[in-house]
């Protein structure tokens, strides 16, 4: 089966899944030709439901309290960085500079997402480019990674 695109090439429409195998496209003028067209069974998206179901799990995963940062949280809170619920006690500049090494020491990935859900702080990432312009950013990052080693 081959579905041949002339016109507009604004898209197909089309109900249910495809497998393609070829796909002929010209930059500039879109898709030319598509080929080896085939509904996809069941079998074939096994898989995609199995990796959908392992990024729910994963969205269910907070980093932020594995044991290893349950460690740290309690070294920040004997320094009276951080309070009960792990919330910084510092200016949001200061805080980013923690964040940045809360995330190395954890390697967070998304860097910043996690540590601004849990202290309601909105783009860490802005805030840590700011303060990198403060004279007391390299003692205090150097601070911070030295008490979490």
């Amino acid at each position: 089966m081959a579905i041949v695109i002339k016109g507009d090439n604004n898209g197909i429409a089309v109900e249910g899944s495809l497998k393609i195998e070829h796909l002929d496209f010209e930059f500039g003028k879109g898709i030319k030709s598509v080929s080896g067209v085939h509904a996809t069974t069941k079998e074939e998206e096994t898989y995609d439901e199995a990796e959908e179901i392992i990024e729910e799990d994963n969205a269910c995963y907070d980093p932020l309290s594995s044991d290893k940062a349950m460690a740290i949280w309690q070294k920040l809170r004997c320094h009276h960085l951080v309070d009960k619920h792990n919330k910084p006690l510092l200016s949001q500049p200061k805080a980013a500079i923690l964040a940045v090494v809360i995330s190395q020491k954890l390697d967070l990935n998304p860097k910043w997402t996690f540590l601004e859900k849990l202290w309601g702080i909105e783009d860490l990432a802005t805030l840590h480019s700011k303060a990198k312009e403060r004279n007391y950013y390299a003692a205090l990052f150097k601070e911070y990674s030295n008490l979490l080693s």
